[in-house]
């Protein structure tokens, strides 16, 4: 009988350290991992609409005037979003060449919620110039974008078809 007993205290014994053991392994159902992460500032800009054609004709000018202006564009638009913070932001626009003797581009830019479009009809060059300041944290679409094609009485008659690019950029408003 010392034998049977024996046995099942070793029995018991051993299920018991399979409870034990098992109960140890139940407490280790969790684990864990560390991620290292980061938000970089953000700062894009996109154009919307179709390439705007500026000529200036017989038909939008008034006999007498001594500066000659195209109609002014429509249906172009900008879009930004930006993570930078108050007034942390500018767009600027410049031109890619400059325009013959005379002409000029006109631009107006609809400022965002949170920023402001200076001045109206500004005059591009190939220098940079502020178009829209104090450019906040936003994500916004369909501000609008006016062109307008300028020229005085001796700049002439200027090839047909002729072209130039508008660049723009967002910067910080300290630049």
């Amino acid at each position: 009988m010392r034998t049977n007993t024996t046995m099942k205290l070793t029995a018991l014994a051993a299920a018991m350290g399979m409870v034990m053991s098992a109960g140890a392994f139940a407490d280790t159902g969790t684990a864990t991992q560390t991620f290292d992460y980061q938000v970089d500032e953000v700062a894009v800009i996109a154009l919307d609409g179709a390439a705007p054609s500026l000529i200036i004709t017989n038909a939008n000018v008034t006999a007498g005037a001594t500066e000659l202006l195209s109609t002014a564009s429509s249906g172009n638009s900008w879009a930004v979003t930006s993570n930078a913070g108050d007034n942390a932001k500018k767009l600027v626009a410049e031109l890619s060449a400059a325009m013959p003797t005379g002409v000029s581009l006109l631009v107006n830019v609809g400022g965002t919620t949170a920023g402001v479009s200076v001045p109206a009809e500004l005059s591009l060059a190939t220098t940079k110039a502020d178009v829209v300041t104090g450019i906040d944290s936003v994500g916004q679409t369909g501000m609008p974008i006016t062109y307008q094609l300028k020229a005085t009485l001796a700049a002439g008659e200027v090839g047909n078809n002729a072209d130039n690019t508008v660049i723009y950029t967002i910067i910080d408003s300290g630049v």
